[in-house]
């Protein structure tokens, strides 16, 4: 009697600890798990933390400029981008290349009209003002990211202002890389200008005498005798 008295007080006490000791571990895996998360970041991010720690693909094409260089640092001037999108961890000297965005009440239409005054019937015909740079440093390499769209008025303003800081370079071998899936405009840029080419990148090696006809004329068909072409189309 006094054996099974004890086996019956004794169950309930060893339940009991079963169930703590269910529980602490259950705890503990829980705690275990959030851990392992917290330590280890997504594959993503430590995609993006390798490749900023790498120079940009575009640039070692370019080591051939590096090279012809005395101080041996390009010099790139960046046009629609920030500092912290181009990682070339203090190889060159970069800079912002800072202009006016054009208004937004400025449409592609005020550019290329429908219909122009061939005559000047109705008096001189005048572009609406695109903002360009109001200094020109010496760059290397211009590098851009070009908007989405066709008949955009930033995307034209920022070609231009690229094909700007080019020609005011000063310099005899100049190079432009647009970066992004935008490319472009083929009447500045012509593809026949094109040196290297991924999916991410292109580097042009724009002929600096035509591209300085191209900016000395005027923007659009709003000014007759104007350009003999219309971007976009």
């Amino acid at each position: 009697m006094g054996s099974k008295s004890f086996s019956l007080k004794k169950k309930p006490f060893t339940l009991i600890c079963i169930i703590l000791c269910l529980t602490l571990a259950l705890l503990l895996h829980t705690t275990t798990y959030n851990l392992g998360t917290d330590e280890e970041p997504p594959l993503t991010s430590i995609s993006l933390l390798y490749t900023t720690n790498e120079p940009p693909r575009w640039y070692d094409k370019l080591q051939n400029v590096i090279n012809n260089r005395s101080d041996n640092k390009l010099k790139i001037g960046l046009v629609n981008l920030h500092l912290d999108q181009v990682p070339v961890n203090g190889l060159a000297d970069v800079t912002t290349i800072n202009f006016k965005v054009v208004d937004g009440d400025k449409k592609w239409e005020d550019f290329f009209p429908e219909w122009v005054d061939e005559d000047g019937k109705y008096g001189p015909m005048k572009c609406p003002e695109i903002p360009m740079p109001q200094s020109y440093e010496k760059v290397d390499v211009v590098v851009a990211r070009v908007p989405d769209g066709v008949r955009d008025v930033f995307r034209l303003q920022v070609n231009l202002v690229v094909a700007n800081v080019l020609v005011n370079s000063g310099l005899e071998e100049v190079y432009a890389v647009f970066i992004g899936r935008s490319k472009p405009m083929w009447e500045i840029f012509w593809c026949d200008d094109i040196k290297w080419e991924e999916t991410d990148y292109k580097i042009y090696k724009p002929d600096l005498k035509r591209l300085q006809q191209k900016v000395n004329m005027p923007v659009g068909s709003c000014m007759i005798p104007s350009s003999s072409m219309q971007p976009g189309n």
